[in-house]
């Protein structure tokens, strides 16, 4: 895994101290398109409307969204694409990925690298003893209309349309419901032993 931040958010994590805010601040994103306005939101119906005399007048489509998915506490981390040369392994961060989490706003920003399967392993062991449920995997990239299913209500949080698809976004959500503008701690203890700050921007 990889995280693009501030370096004084990136040090929080690496003490183990995971910043989450609720999916619909994702939503409300808009700059350098980081924001996806359909960001956790479900498909209901198209919509037609015609005037008296036939002629169509607009048209679109109704969403809903759910109050356990919009409030629920969310991580992102990056996959950037990984190439093997011989006995080293290269990873590619495309130049919209580093635009889109780094402002020139005098800040130092750094980039994290973390094990996946042993900072997976230290979620969950955390959440467990926190009593959270916990849900992590790698966002989808689709511009299928997505339906609500009673099977997987959650699917709404990792699905993002293919405009995204740069970030390579891998995320982490906590079942537990928040306010729409408070962040959410989630304490894992730390982590220096499976993660390094890689360089700074």
């Amino acid at each position: 895994f990889f995280k693009v931040g501030k370096k004084k958010y990136n040090d929080d994590l690496l003490n183990g101290n995971i910043y989450m805010n609720p999916l619909c601040y994702f939503r409300k994103l808009d700059e350098a398109d980081k924001g996806d306005d359909q960001e956790g939101t479900y498909i209901s119906a198209h919509f037609k409307a015609y005037t008296k005399n036939g002629e169509l007048l607009c048209e679109g489509e109704i969403r809903f969204r759910l109050n356990e998915i919009d409030y629920s506490p969310v991580f992102c981390l990056a996959l950037p694409e990984c190439v093997q040369k011989n006995d080293t392994f290269e990873f590619a961060f495309p130049d919209r990925l580093i635009e889109a989490f780094y402002q020139d706003d005098g800040d130092v920003y750094s980039v994290v690298c973390i094990s996946k399967a042993l900072f997976i392993d230290r979620i969950a062991s955390a959440a467990h003893e926190q009593g959270l449920g916990l849900l992590y995997g790698p966002v989808k990239y689709d511009d299928a209309n997505l339906s609500y299913s009673p099977n997987d209500p959650y699917a709404a949080a990792f699905h993002k349309r293919t405009s995204y698809s740069y970030q390579n976004e891998y995320r982490l959500l906590l079942q537990k419901e928040i306010a729409a503008d408070a962040h959410y701690n989630f304490q894992i203890g730390d982590i220096h032993d499976i993660a390094y700050e890689a360089f700074r921007i």
